[in-house]
């Protein structure tokens, strides 16, 4: 069952947000004016062709980015104030990259701990919270792994349990399992759905993966060819727990169908 509180005001409200890079006299513009509101608890996933500002608009999301124009907020928190970025919104947020980006020198666990030295945690009540987190993701009896020891899933479960460590409202993924061989991928997607039900986060994940979208999502956000724009939204009720199995039904089929041609592939 989808856990989305409806009536709530939105956990991320973007207003009227858009991109343009500039260098010299020369203008880029990347994501066009848009906006958009994610929901407590929701799932939602940013689909779109290479290049159409899925990843800029996540980072601006993330206050990674600054916007050309816009305001974006987390929580009711605007994330620019004057210029600079908001410490208060962005504690709402933890993020995931396509590399897991683990520090090769460190222990997994000390790894996941990173937030938790950065909150002044004290290091003694740690341990039980990088266990916790540990057993989450699937990788309790690995906290004293190296990254290097662990395969390219194992490494992202790692970096997953790191962005959970600091308890954020809102979880960013950006193309997380991209790089992850299918198989694998299929088995992430499982593990992310277990671990999105279990804490009640808000995710908000960018793909260029249909499959993936329709399997993760509560909601597909469907973004334009470059400059990029929400041109369309779906509701997605498959019923969760989902199985890989859903892939095989009609309606899966059809509406991947119905995305392949908004985006211009063909059925």
């Amino acid at each position: 069952m989808t856990r989305v509180e409806v009536a709530a005001p939105p956990v991320i409200a973007l207003s009227g947000i858009a991109k343009t890079y500039r260098r010299g006299s020369r203008e880029t513009p990347a994501l066009e004016e848009t906006g958009l509101a994610i929901r407590r608890g929701e799932f939602v996933v940013l689909l779109g062709p290479s290049g159409c500002g899925k990843t800029t608009l996540l980072r601006m999301i993330a206050g990674l980015v600054v916007p050309s124009a816009g305001s974006v907020s987390i929580m009711g928190e605007p994330m620019w104030q004057r210029g600079k970025r908001s410490t208060a919104a962005g504690a709402h947020l933890g993020m995931v990259f396509q590399e897991p980006n683990l520090f090769p020198w460190l222990s997994v666990g000390a790894n996941i701990g990173l937030p938790l030295e950065l909150q002044g945690v004290p290091k003694q009540a740690r341990p039980q919270r990088i266990d916790a987190l540990a057993t989450l993701v699937g990788l309790d009896g690995f906290q004293e792994k190296r990254p290097g020891e662990l395969s390219g899933g194992m490494r992202q479960r790692a970096a997953i349990a790191r962005a959970l460590a600091g308890g954020p409202d809102v979880l960013l993924m950006d193309e997380p399992f991209g790089a992850l061989d299918a198989f694998t991928r299929d088995a992430m997607n499982l593990e992310l759905q277990r671990i999105w039900s279990e804490t009640g986060s808000t995710v908000v994940l960018v793909t260029h993966s249909i499959s993936e979208a329709l399997f993760l999502a509560d909601r597909v956000v469907l973004l334009s060819p470059r400059p990029g724009r929400v041109v369309w939204t779906s509701e997605v009720d498959f019923p969760r727990p989902r199985s890989l199995d859903v892939q095989g039904q009609q309606r899966f089929q059809e509406m991947a169908k119905e995305i392949r041609g908004r985006l211009g592939v063909g059925g």
